[in-house]
C-alpha cells in the first residue's frame, strides 16, 4: 500500500483505506476474537460445557460449541461485538 500511495499521491491528497473485512485481527497466531474469548474464559464470563479445539475461527463455531448459559456473562463475537447475558 506504502509503494501505491507513494507512486500515486502528493502531500495534498487523503488517501483512506476502506475494507468491509478489516474488522479481523490477529496478534502471532490468535486472532483478536479468539483473544478476548480467551480472557472471558480465563475470568470466568465465558463458560462452554464442550467446547473441541476449533482452531483460528473468529466466530462462535455454533454446530461445535456449547455454552454454559447458566454460567455465562458475556461472550465475543466478530471481534468488534462482546454481547452481555444480562439474565444470567
Amino acid at each position: 500500500m506504502g509503494e501505491i500511495v507513494d507512486a500515486l499521491a502528493d502531500e495534498d491528497t487523503l488517501v483512506v483505506v476502506v475494507s468491509d473485512h478489516g474488522i479481523i485481527g490477529y496478534r502471532g497466531e490468535m486472532s483478536d476474537t479468539e483473544l478476548v474469548r480467551k480472557i472471558l474464559i480465563e475470568n470466568g464470563y465465558l463458560v462452554y460445557r464442550e467446547r473441541p479445539e476449533i482452531g483460528f475461527a473468529t466466530k462462535p463455531q455454533v454446530e461445535r460449541e456449547i455454552t454454559d448459559w447458566s454460567k455465562t456473562k458475556a461472550i465475543v463475537h466478530d471481534d468488534i461485538y462482546i454481547y452481555i447475558n444480562l439474565r444470567g
